[in-house]
């Protein structure tokens, strides 16, 4: 059976722009959340988000590039650098990035010169930035990829969705290496009033109080932008280059809720079945969770969880850490878990007090241990469920 190396990752992320920051973020569990001034409502001006700070390629050829390709391009480039691919021309390359919003953020700004009818000021930039495609293609064009360019947009899970499509094209031999992550850039009015009038979006202004995952205490999520990507090689080839793996990518499966756009089902049976699919009746070292604050997501979570393990594997989020990166949820997740199988902890859930989930074993402080498995949940907007089961290398 042919099994999926990862050979290469890289980040963007709020107070982290190297996977090495990512680690000791991890690590040390500092969360770089902060305040942002009238960002959101009359009634709530200001709200708590992740923003990064550090400079994102700030080149001259990048000045027309969205914000999310950016993040897009920068993570990439971290991945194939760790991946140590020094020559890819004879193989086929393909990219797979998810989003769920895109150039929202630049769009916004778009409809403000439409609206006013602006014509001689509206950009050059205006189609590119309001297709998503756009994504991938700006990746796959700065790392010269020479086949499939993919950018996929099926909300919140969408770069788990990349990670299995990947994982799915390299065991088919209909490509060679896949580039697959995610990016967002979601700071804007667009998604602050959208999720405001939804009554879904952390309104605290303490960072340790705002979309603390598993707790009642928190009703919302915190906005945060990121990236990350990976780099996936069939084992064998990643053997024969004597790359450096990072663990495999064992198994991954979705399924739908089919209720409403606006709905999901809050039994928790639809992500029940990922996880049994993912798992296979295995136990895994630990779950590392979509859970955000936002009561129905975690609510959701917590179902599945008692329906496939009652007590028995630890169970941890890191958004209370990062904040929610919409679409690049996923893959940063697989990140956080690989990092943690190289390290041999489970990192802790930032901020819960875990208030009205008492009876799950969520790890509230880090775990040295050594890391065998991680299963990865994670939920998209209209009842998406995607899952993804990693394998640490030095098991088989």
């Amino acid at each position: 059976m042919t099994r999926i190396a990862v050979t290469g990752m890289g980040i963007q992320l709020p107070g982290a722009n190297r996977i090495e920051q990512f680690t000791k973020m991890l690590d040390q569990n500092l969360c770089p959340l902060r305040v942002v001034k009238n960002i959101g409502t009359p009634k709530n001006p200001d709200l708590v988000m992740g923003i990064i700070e550090h400079q994102v390629l700030e080149q001259p050829q990048f000045k027309r590039y969205t914000r999310v390709s950016k993040l897009a391009i920068a993570a990439a480039e971290e991945a194939l650098q760790t991946a140590a691919i020094k020559n890819k021309d004879h193989r086929r390359v393909c990219v797979i990035f998810g989003t769920s919003v895109g150039g929202l953020t630049e769009v916004e700004e778009l409809a403000k010169y439409a609206t006013q009818e602006n014509f001689r000021n509206y950009p050059v930039t205006g189609v590119s930035s309001g297709n998503i495609g756009s994504l991938a293609i700006a990746v796959g064009a700065h790392v010269k990829a020479n086949h499939l360019q993919l950018t996929l947009g099926n909300t919140c899970t969408a770069s788990t969705d990349a990670i299995i499509l990947g994982k799915q094209l390299l065991e088919e031999n209909l490509t060679d290496i896949c580039i697959v992550g995610g990016a967002e850039s979601p700071i804007n009015r667009t998604l602050t009033y959208g999720f405001a009038k939804m009554k879904a979006l952390a309104v605290e202004e303490d960072v340790r109080e705002a979309g603390m995952p598993f707790s009642t205490s928190t009703k919302g999520f915190v906005i945060s932008e990121g990236a990350g990507a990976l780099i996936l090689e069939r084992e064998e080839d990643a053997m024969q280059r004597e790359a450096e793996i990072f663990g495999f990518i064992e198994n991954g499966f979705s399924n739908n809720d089919n209720i409403s756009t606006y709905e999901s089902d809050q039994t928790g049976d639809k992500m029940t079945i990922v996880l049994k699919k993912i798992c296979g009746g295995q136990e895994p070292t630990y779950i590392n969770s979509q859970a955000l604050g936002l009561m129905e997501n975690d609510m959701v979570e917590a179902a599945a969880y008692r329906n496939c393990y009652d007590g028995r594997v630890p169970i941890t989020s890191i958004k209370g850490l990062i904040g929610h990166t919409f679409a690049a949820s996923g893959v940063v997740q697989t990140i956080a878990s690989l990092i943690s199988m190289k390290e041999q902890f489970i990192p802790a859930t930032y901020g819960t007090n875990k208030k009205g989930f008492e009876s799950l074993p969520i790890v509230t402080k880090k775990q040295q241990q050594h890391i065998e498995s991680v299963a990865v949940t994670t939920h998209g907007f209209g009842g998406s469920n995607t899952g993804l089961l990693i394998r640490n290398m030095r098991v088989r």
